[in-house]
């Protein structure tokens, strides 16, 4: 790290602010809807399997 910059980071912890890196609201959001993409495609997966089950006779799925 640049020692100029250390040197501001401490100066500005010295005063009690705060300088630790933080995710971006775009971050957060980026996050949340990755989850929420990955849980909606293990339901349809779920889902496409049970309709085969059903539509194939195997209705014990």
């Amino acid at each position: 790290m640049d020692p100029k910059l250390q040197s501001a980071i401490e100066y500005l912890e010295s005063k009690g602010i705060k300088v630790e890196p933080q995710k971006s609201v775009f971050q957060n959001n980026t996050e949340m809807a990755v989850m929420l993409l990955t849980f909606m495609m293990a339901e349809v997966d779920y889902l496409r399997a049970r309709v085969e089950a059903l539509e194939g006779g195997g209705g014990n799925a």
